[in-house]
């Protein structure tokens, strides 16, 4: 989940037939350790209370007493803000001192189910099952845990959910991560705090706080980061880079770097992978490993594994996964192998990221020779991929997309003062592109900008071909 070490308490408050508000208060008081009609108290008192239910403009004074003791006990509340789509306060989101959770979807945008207005003091994930922006086959929901009792009996399963409901888990799961990095930094004042800043959030919709998603995002990257500097004193931690490996349909070899940050120790035990196709030649622990890919006997199709990093730091045993991707052509043999459709190719300045030159082409037997001129000296980043939707952006999600040498890992391509040829790369539809750097600049969750057609430099050229 979202914070994996952290320790759940679930208390049933509402049943088969629903619940009442006095269910809901005295479920609330035993999880926080205060007197409650039980007279009996949890071994340990919970630190946060989520709360994934509620009902339209239900103000109740007494409840509101209520939720400002259990923040006086230190206890952060969060609570989704209600599936209405409506700006009518949902409770207990609505609560002065509960931390109130509207849904985006797969794209960071306002689910529209959700609730939202003044109310609202966050967002997070909460699933659109109406679509499939992500491509993936499957309707964009939040994969849930739930249980299955269709058979008579009740069997632990996972489910795609949306909702508010799903949204306000994420943001209670974000609050648990950071009180593992920094347990008494983490308070409902200061939890305001840096919500109100912006420290812990990705600014959404208008700049500032908005209705639609209080003051953005919650970016669990961001939210650690700011608690770690509460410290003063920075965690250790293994990096990775690339986070993902594509060989595409070209690339034989690629380098995984996996190093250290902080003061601690970091020592890696294990370096694995159950794909037959992919092999690894370590160094001694941290350090460049050279993950190489063989294509002999693999069908055409698109392969995909995880290589599977164990390590210590400072002697707690831990594991990280690097998904890798595996393109296998057939060369155009089938007469439509290789075919993902009219491809932009585009050429992304290196210092200023945005889209300088580009082409398109069509499909010839598997692959897309191209040729871009009138490309001013400079260096560039060299990536293709569709434009289905004709949105002016290739490589959202549901279109093609590829990058030299690979997305994972872009290099730099150098024009000066002459013709660079054999750029070579694949294309593929991957589940998620992975080049975020760029992404984060052009301020979308996917997609690269073309050019518009009137803009047309003329200096050198850059060619290739993509399969």
């Amino acid at each position: 989940g979202v914070s994996w070490g952290a320790r759940v308490m679930p208390i049933r408050v509402l049943g088969k037939g629903g619940g009442t508000s006095y269910d809901i208060m005295q479920g609330n008081y035993f999880a926080a350790g205060l007197p409650n009609d039980s007279d009996t108290l949890p071994a340990t008192a919970a630190d946060i209370i989520n709360l994934s239910l509620g009902c339209q403009d239900c103000y109740s004074q007494t409840e509101q007493d209520a939720y400002s003791a259990i923040r006086e006990a230190g206890v952060i509340i969060v609570a989704a803000a209600g599936n209405a789509n409506t700006s009518v306060p949902g409770y207990p989101a609505a609560y002065e001192g509960v931390v109130s959770v509207s849904a985006v979807d797969y794209q960071k945008q306002r689910a529209p189910y959700s609730n939202f207005g003044p109310t609202i003091d966050v967002a997070a994930p909460g699933g659109n099952m109406a679509v499939d922006l992500s491509g993936d086959g499957y309707p964009d929901g939040v994969l849930s845990t739930r249980a299955d009792d269709s058979s008579g009996s009740r069997l632990p399963i996972y489910d795609f959910q949306q909702g508010t409901s799903m949204a306000a888990p994420h943001m209670a799961g974000v609050v648990a991560l950071m009180k593992s990095v920094n347990p008494g930094a983490v308070t409902p004042a200061a939890l305001d705090t840096w919500l109100q800043s912006g420290a812990i959030t990705e600014d959404l919709g208008a700049a500032g706080r908005d209705d639609l998603y209080g003051h953005g995002l919650i970016d669990a990257a961001k939210a650690v980061q700011t608690v770690q500097a509460a410290s003063g004193v920075p965690p250790t931690i293994l990096t990775v880079s690339p986070n993902t490996l594509d060989f595409g349909s070209v690339q034989t070899e690629l380098a995984l770097t996996l190093g250290q940050s902080g003061d601690g120790t970091v020592v890696v035990t294990n370096v694995s992978t159950t794909a037959p196709w992919l092999a690894i030649i370590p160094p001694t622990e941290l350090g460049e490993y050279s993950i190489t890919a063989d294509r002999t006997g693999l069908a055409f199709g698109i392969y995909t594994t995880n290589l599977a990093i164990a390590y210590t730091v400072d002697g707690d045993l831990r594991e990280v996964a690097v998904p890798v991707t595996l393109t296998v052509s057939d060369g155009g043999a089938s007469g439509t192998e290789g075919d993902t459709g009219y491809t932009w190719i585009i050429l992304v300045n290196v210092d200023t990221l945005s889209t300088a030159a580009q082409t398109s082409v069509a499909n010839v037997n598997g692959t897309y020779s191209y040729r871009i001129t009138g490309v001013p000296n400079g260096e560039y980043y060299v990536l293709a991929g569709t434009d289905s939707d004709n949105d002016g952006f290739i490589c959202d999600a549901g279109e093609s997309c590829g990058g030299y040498p690979t997305l994972g890992l872009l290099q730099r391509v150098v024009v000066n003062n002459g013709d660079v040829g054999n750029i070579d790369f694949g294309l593929t539809f991957p589940s998620e592109v992975t080049s975020s750097a760029l992404h984060d600049a052009a301020g979308r969750p996917d997609g690269f900008s073309k050019l518009p057609a009137t803009e047309a430099p003329a200096e050198k050229h850059v060619e290739g071909v993509n399969r």
